[in-house]
């Protein structure tokens, strides 16, 4: 039989969308974008296509499109797995299917355009920039499980050997470097936890645990140093005094199985690093310039969600361009009723996209950037209610400055600010009703944008960086295990 050779997206079966990311078996396939002509450039995930035309400004939106009432909010924070169809009845778009199918994807780091594209007068770039100061270092923690996997380290390490890594973080906890045997008898493990180093190594007859006195998350670069010969182990931070100890018994040489781990771990390795190290979290941060004695490593056998490091960040979440797979699920429920307060940052990178909406089977609330304006509306059974914010100028959101947008239900009658600055509200009938949504809510982008969602007149990718989320006063915690597709969660580029 003839394999398949070409292109695949948006497939589903028996309704459900299939996650390719989840597959465990894939030879001679690529994830993340298709090839187009020269067959030597390899894909990357977050890197654009190339000669990708500008988008078109969208349709100028139809007058007639609402007329009246309702909503008010109740966030419940529901496992995703638990919904079921009978709680949630699918969305419009492409394909009815559950929205538990919605999960978090591995994401690989890429290369960015040499030559910036400029979405209309937009002052950053469609793509960020890559930051040239930086190289040899990748940042991590940006998405679910990131890690560097390499399966051979390119030098000794049975009876002794010599690493070294640069890192630089704020967190508390992190897996630095972890590798051991199938037994989990033999062990390598260099973790942050507390804001110490710590370094345990086992060579199968008892563990050895180093910590160095000096906390490093204080978000500056440190070097850090584990050493072994034969039993005998050094934990070497900075310029700081080693730390020296023996492993327990008699063995002395080590017999760890490849891959070797930075940064984290597999997802179904978890459990098993929380009972050899007592803790699991994927580093929070930067790590690089990795050396096995006295070279460079080289480069790993697998990137997963990790990016290149940069000082030229901001905190936040940074959506790139796509098809409005790329989002943030912020609330696995939302129950909307007669009141909203919806608050939020932006610093867009386009003049259209999706902001935030939430749907329910007939119900549905959006707020979006339409060339420029930006428009929130609410559509319950008794009709719609809608109010926009138009500046003077179509690019004035995208300027390369922070805006602060908030969105506010309040009975009949919606309100929107920008920047503080109130757009004329919008009145609805006096039967007010509730919107009937027990949906999860969306941030950035929607599983049915650009295929007819409810609402969107956009039906557009919002592109750029998001921060401070709140729904009705409460922050939205910004976790990586929330975001789906191209989603850089906990730092923005502004390049």
């Amino acid at each position: 039989m003839t394999p398949f050779v070409g292109c695949i997206g948006d497939a589903t079966l028996n309704g459900v969308i299939i996650n390719f990311a989840n597959t465990t078996e894939r030879p001679h396939a690529l994830l993340g974008k298709c090839k187009l002509g020269d067959s030597s450039s390899a894909p990357s995930l977050f890197g654009p296509e190339p000669n990708i035309p500008p988008p078109p400004l969208l349709p100028t939106e139809s007058p007639d499109d609402i007329v009246e009432v309702s909503t008010q909010i109740s966030i419940v924070e529901v496992d995703i797995d638990k919904i079921t169809d009978e709680e949630e009845p699918p969305l419009e778009g492409r394909g009815h299917h559950q929205e538990d199918d919605i999960t978090t994807t591995e994401t690989t780091a890429s290369t960015q355009r040499t030559t910036p594209y400029h979405v209309g007068q937009c002052r950053l770039p469609y793509y960020p920039a890559t930051d040239p100061a930086m190289e040899n270092a990748w940042r991590f923690g940006t998405a679910i499980n990131s890690r560097l996997e390499y399966r051979s380290l390119n030098g000794r390490y049975k009876d002794d050997y010599d690493f070294q890594i640069d890192v630089k973080t704020m967190a508390d906890d992190g897996i630095i470097f972890y590798t051991s045997d199938l037994s989990n008898q033999n062990l390598i493990a260099v973790y942050i936890k507390d804001g110490k180093v710590h370094y345990k190594f086992d060579c199968g007859s008892g563990p050895a645990l180093l910590t160095s006195e000096k906390k490093i998350n204080d978000n500056e670069w440190h070097i850090v140093i584990f050493k072994r010969q034969q039993n005998y182990g050094q934990l070497i931070v900075d310029e700081d005094e080693a730390v020296t100890g023996y492993s327990q018994g008699t063995t002395e040489t080590m017999n760890v199985s490849p891959p070797f781990y930075v940064g984290g771990v597999l997802r179904d390795m978890s459990n098993k690093v929380l009972n050899m190290i007592g803790m699991n979290h994927t580093f929070n941060g930067c790590l690089g310039n990795f050396m096995v004695n006295g070279q460079p490593v080289g480069e790993p056998a697998n990137k997963v969600g990790v990016i290149s490091c940069s000082n030229r960040v901001e905190p936040g979440l940074f959506f790139y361009p796509g098809n409005g797979s790329n989002l943030f699920r912020a609330v696995d429920r939302f129950t909307v009723g007669k009141t909203i307060d919806i608050q939020m940052d932006i610093k867009p990178r386009s003049t259209s996209g999706h902001l935030l909406s939430v749907h329910g089977k007939r119900d549905y609330l959006v707020l979006e950037i339409i060339n420029g304006t930006v428009k929130f509306l609410v559509k319950t059974a008794k009709g719609s209610i809608e109010t926009s914010f138009e500046p003077t100028n179509p690019n004035s959101l995208c300027d390369g400055n922070w805006h602060n947008i908030r969105a506010v239900k309040q009975k009949n009658a919606v309100l929107l600010s920008v920047d503080h600055k109130a757009a004329m509200p919008g009145i609805g009938g006096k039967n007010v009703v509730g919107v009937m949504s027990r949906h999860p809510i969306f941030i950035g982008g929607h599983p049915s944008l650009g295929a007819k969602l409810r609402g969107s007149t956009s039906q557009a990718q919002y592109v750029g960086c998001i921060s401070n989320i709140h729904i009705n006063m409460r922050p939205i915690h910004l976790g990586p295990e929330r975001a789906n597709g191209q989603v850089i969660v906990g730092v923005c580029p502004t390049i």
